[in-house]
């Protein structure tokens, strides 16, 4: 879990290429990894909907994330990389298909490294988050999160690109009226200029 452009897609890009570089018998750019054989490799990233079959970004994404589960279920080992399953339908159904994906998901066959805005139920996964937007730039370090909660930054982001600054404060208001200028939704971060 990270926040808004923070690198999630390319580390998964990344991921995906080092595990088809080893499963071909190439070396992999790390100094030390632990890798191992798979018989499928799943990467679900992107738009796949499709006016010829029919389907939306979201009827696409659900079919793809299907063949994971149904693959996980054949016994087959797999590493599946999802990147923000659920992220183009409302986000009370997205957070519970995420949270179920990850139990679904659970087991000795998958290794499933997925990226999600989402604020998911505690799991006995493992879960990472970038540090995220500090001091007016981006802490692309590694963090170990305990419950699942995902940063709260899409609005001091926003403002450091040059936003419509009316915009960014009516956010603000909507998300905390009593105060408007920090997040009060359990933010690690801090607004633009404060230091901490």
């Amino acid at each position: 879990m990270a926040g808004i452009i923070s690198g999630k897609t390319v580390v998964l890009k990344t991921l995906t290429l080092c595990q088809l570089l080893f499963q071909f018998g190439f070396g992999i750019p790390a100094a030390s990894a632990r890798i191992a054989l798979k018989d499928e490799i799943h990467f679900c990233i992107g738009d796949e909907q499709s006016v010829e079959k029919g389907l939306s970004s979201f009827a696409a994404e659900m079919k793809n994330i299907d063949a994971v589960i149904k693959a996980s279920r054949e016994n087959r080992k797999i590493v599946a990389l999802i990147d923000e399953p659920a992220r183009t339908t409302n986000p009370t159904e997205g957070t519970a298909l995420v949270s179920a994906l990850v139990k679904v998901l659970r087991g000795d066959n998958v290794s499933l490294v997925m990226t999600t805005h989402y604020d998911i139920e505690p799991t006995d996964a493992r879960c990472l988050r970038v540090k995220g937007f500090e001091n007016g730039t981006m802490n692309y370090e590694l963090v170990e999160v305990q419950d699942g909660e995902v940063p709260h930054e899409a609005l001091n982001i926003a403002e450091s690109l040059g936003i419509d600054k009316e915009w960014i404060e009516t956010a603000r208001k909507i998300l905390n009226p009593s105060n408007s200028r920090g997040l009060d939704r359990g933010s690690n971060s801090t607004p633009l200029g404060v230091k901490s």
